[in-house]
């Protein structure tokens, strides 16, 4: 099978049972492609597989949210809406199974782009997120990092920024875009500077340019010999 489509740990979420079922669809598709490959045009029994799939997708994408819940990921709303749109196309697959030509032509292409994408797009971003997070009874995020994330979903360089300080001795400064401070805000988090892992903290003021910026930087770093 020349174009099959495997399961490899580049797709791996690193949660053994989300894994697990990441890994019962690719088999779910390979018993599709097969029939397919072959020449077998079983409309009843490739409604069964179909349907089987939909709940298993149903399923797990309940236990997923479940999870991303568990670890307060910034994106659930986001990513219930795109495990909604995936169940909404996969119906719409299955609709037209009836039709053989839409069977042999674009089933597979519609199964690939659909479901692989989601996987290696969508739930990598649950991964990148768990990377940062570390549960030492309050969530630490990397700036950076978790920028990154969010602007795959939202157009952070429109975003109002707020200012915040590092507590290192450089005293560095760190614009956050607004959706990030209010997740701050709301939830009580730890932040970190990416540059040498101490906690940042909201300063409440506005810094419209550099000299202003210069005088903060001296007035909060003080006399670093003292």
């Amino acid at each position: 099978m020349k174009n099959a489509l495997f399961w490899s740990k580049i797709y791996s979420i690193k949660h053994s049972k989300l894994d697990e079922d990441h890994k019962r669809f690719f088999l779910f598709y390979l018993d599709l492609e097969n029939m397919i490959n072959e020449g077998q045009y079983d409309v009843v029994l490739l409604k069964l597989i179909s349907n089987r799939l939909l709940d298993y997708i149903t399923n797990h994408c309940k236990q997923e949210e479940a999870y991303m819940a568990s670890i307060r990921y910034p994106l659930l709303e986001s990513h219930k809406r795109a495990h909604n749109k995936l169940i909404e196309e996969f119906k719409f697959i299955i609709s037209n199974l009836n039709n053989k030509e839409f069977v042999y032509n674009e089933l597979l292409g519609c199964l690939k782009k659909t479901f692989l994408m989601h996987i290696v797009y969508e739930d990598s971003l649950i991964l990148r997120f768990n990377n940062y997070c570390f549960d030492l009874n309050e969530f630490q995020f990397n700036i950076e990092d978790y920028e990154k994330i969010i602007e795959v979903f939202n157009g952070i360089n429109s975003e109002k920024d707020f200012m915040y300080i590092c507590s290192c001795l450089e005293k560095s400064t760190h614009k956050i875009c607004e959706t990030f401070h209010k997740e701050i805000i709301q939830n009580n988090l730890v932040v970190t500077c990416q540059k040498c892992g101490d906690p940042i903290v909201f300063f409440d003021m506005d810094i419209d340019n550099k000299e202003e910026m210069s005088r903060l930087k001296e007035f909060v770093m003080g006399d670093r010999n003292v």
